[in-house]
């Protein structure tokens, strides 16, 4: 009997036969295009992708895009690579209740993720294809993609997308240099967390909001979580996503008698807004002219700064995140090594006296770096509504876009160009474009 090969010694393999020699590791472009066949062949495997010849569509791009690879896609060994690894999933997975693959070489190395089965009632596909778009990093596609599929405003639906990505698990990333990497752990140690109850509830009330408490506790069972979920908390995930209280999911044998109106929620008693709030300055370093915004906050964390910040600027919360403030680095506990849990941290502890700088950096391939200034604590105003945005200048610059570097070029960009920019752009970018109350409302979306 033949020694167990791991998947990731297959994927290596594949990209060395795409590179035609074994004895040196795989350039970028040759594992890209291996872990492309992967992705496909092993969703081909689990019935779900766009059959039997999906991905010879796929590999066609090559032969426009890089003829010589193409040439090397051409291998009679590639078939027979993807048939071992459809042997792998049946092997030692046969009861994974449909399990997502995806790939993708973020930093340069090879990382793959395993995503939960569709919930019941989602379509697998709709969800592949959903998934496909944010690892691709094609975000505003990703959005456009659930405002059509879930007929959502946009704003809801990058609330979505945000959630889907910020949730993908990365049980196991694989270097190319050959060395297999364990899952990150927090600071404290601990392994990465498995999917929340928020994160469950994000994702089935995005796809249905009219399902009610019992139907969600008996799908999360179904899907093998312990404990219950609580009716406060889907209540809090249900106006985070702006739905309507009373929206309710009704089995084919319990629907309500006709003519009578669904209960409406009783008025909840208003909180008392904060005495003070906490005024900070974000501007982008090394933008010229400046993009800035100065918001005002209630004492708040770190992981809920990071969705304000990511709101006010207009980014699209598809990468991962790092404060860093008196020397300690803060992020999501179960996605970074040597950091502190963000959510753990608090501006009144944190922030000490008026005049205070941290850094904040999203997206560590393009590192925007953001210079937080704590500007001091202000009276709140009576009946304003908190978090909100009170100044700022010129729009967030794209996703994507090659960091501060490629910002610059496409402003400096003209002719055909700018045309060519504007164009993988969606059609349309001005640079000077700012609004405090747009970036408000973003800042107020799923929140009371």
């Amino acid at each position: 009997m033949s020694e167990e090969r791991k998947l990731s010694d297959i994927l290596l393999e594949m990209a060395k036969i795409l590179m035609r020699n074994p004895d040196r590791e795989p350039s970028e472009g040759a594992a890209a295009a291996a872990l492309l066949i992967a992705h496909v062949a092993w969703n081909r495997s689990v019935g779900l992708g766009m059959g039997n010849d999906g991905y010879r569509t796929i590999l066609e791009t090559f032969e426009e895009e890089e003829p010589e690879l193409w040439e090397r896609l051409k291998s009679r060994d590639v078939p027979a690579l993807i048939d071992e690894l459809m042997r792998y999933k049946r092997e030692h997975f046969p009861d994974d209740g449909r399990r997502i693959l995806t790939c993708g070489i973020p930093n340069g190395k090879v990382r793959v993720e395993w995503l939960p089965a569709p919930e019941p009632g989602v379509d697998a596909n709709d969800q592949l294809h959903l998934l496909s778009l944010i690892r691709i990093g094609d975000i505003d596609g990703a959005i456009r993609h659930v405002q059509k599929a879930s007929n959502l405003p946009r704003d809801m639906a990058a609330t979505v997308v945000a959630q889907y990505a910020r949730g993908m698990a990365t049980p196991s990333v694989y270097s190319p240099g050959g060395r297999a990497q364990p899952a990150t752990k927090s600071a404290a140690g601990k392994a990465g967390r498995p999917a929340t109850k928020s994160d469950f509830l994000r994702r089935a009330l995005a796809r249905n909001p009219d399902l009610d408490l019992k139907e969600l506790n008996r799908r999360w069972a179904r899907a093998g979580h312990p404990g219950e979920i609580s009716s406060s908390l889907a209540s809090q995930v249900r106006r985070e996503l702006g739905i309507s209280a009373a929206c309710g999911w009704h089995p084919a044998d319990d629907h309500p008698e006709k003519g009578t109106a669904p209960a409406l929620p009783k008025a909840e008693k208003k909180a008392a807004g904060p005495a003070q709030v906490y005024q900070l300055k974000v501007p982008l370093k090394g933008t010229k002219p400046p993009v800035w915004r100065r918001i005002q906050t209630a004492d708040t964390d770190l992981s809920d700064l990071h969705d304000q910040i990511q709101a006010a600027m207009g980014w699209h919360n598809a990468h991962l995140y790092e404060f860093t403030l008196d020397g300690r680095r803060y992020s999501v506990s179960r996605e970074l090594e040597d950091t502190e849990d963000a959510s753990a941290a608090r501006l009144g502890r944190l922030l000490k006296r008026k005049g205070q700088r941290f850094s904040y950096v999203y997206d560590f391939g393009d590192s925007w770096d953001h210079e937080v200034v704590f500007e001091g604590r202000v009276a709140a105003e009576p009946g304003a509504s908190y978090p909100r945005c009170i100044g700022g200048a010129r729009a967030c610059p794209p996703e994507d876009c090659g960091g501060v570097w490629g910002y610059r070029e496409l402003l400096e960009a003209t002719g055909p160009r700018r045309e060519e920019f504007l164009e993988w752009q969606g059609g349309e970018f001005d640079p000077a474009a700012f609004s405090a109350a747009d970036a408000t409302r973003r800042m107020r979306v799923g929140r009371p």
